[in-house]
């Protein structure tokens, strides 16, 4: 567009440059903080991934059930139930870290519990062709727990836990009778 050519939105334009070369329009940002997201006393420099983790979680989990809370708290009914000994959340998730834990082993735990592993139902949420990996060839949806103790068709489970338990024995880090 030719400079002073008459036209209504390009003299606002040439107004506006003048006024911002002589500054006279000062490009103050707004400083305004939505109150939801105002944090008066909180440093970031001083704000931990824990605290920052804790504080999300809080603040999107109230009332849910995650599949997290559902397998702690299956797992605290199968140990007081089958070998009597009470475990708080905390020190289940401490047992991960054990050092007689590979690391492995700890992160594949880590991933049960939070219902993380590739199978069964995570299947059916992808559709199309994945639906029917949802199922075990028993015809039930399978899960890390019927993989693991429920499935009647898996031969090998047997020989797995057997296997097992001869291990922890043979470590003598876990009391026999819990083997």
């Amino acid at each position: 567009v030719p400079a002073h050519a008459g036209l209504i939105g390009n003299e606002k334009a040439d107004e506006l440059a003048k006024a911002g070369a002589e500054g006279q329009i000062t490009d103050e940002p707004s400083l305004d903080v939505d109150l939801e997201w105002s944090l008066e006393g909180a440093k970031i420099s001083a704000l931990t991934y824990s605290s920052a983790y804790n504080w999300v979680r809080e603040r999107y989990s109230k009332g849910k059930r995650t599949q997290e809370d559902q397998n702690i708290e299956r797992i605290q009914e199968v140990l007081l139930e089958e070998h009597q000994m009470k475990f708080s959340k905390e020190r289940i998730w401490a047992s991960l870290r054990n050092p007689s834990i590979r690391k492995e082993i700890g992160d594949f735990l880590w991933t049960m519990i939070h219902g993380r592993t590739r199978c069964g139902t995570m299947f059916s949420k992808w559709g199309g062709e994945w639906e029917d990996l949802q199922y075990c060839e028993c015809g039930a949806i399978e899960s890390i727990e019927h993989i693991l103790t429920q499935c009647g068709d898996a031969v090998w489970r047997m020989n797995l836990w057997d296997e097992m338990a001869a291990m922890m024995k043979a470590s003598k880090k876990i009391p026999n009778e819990l083997c």
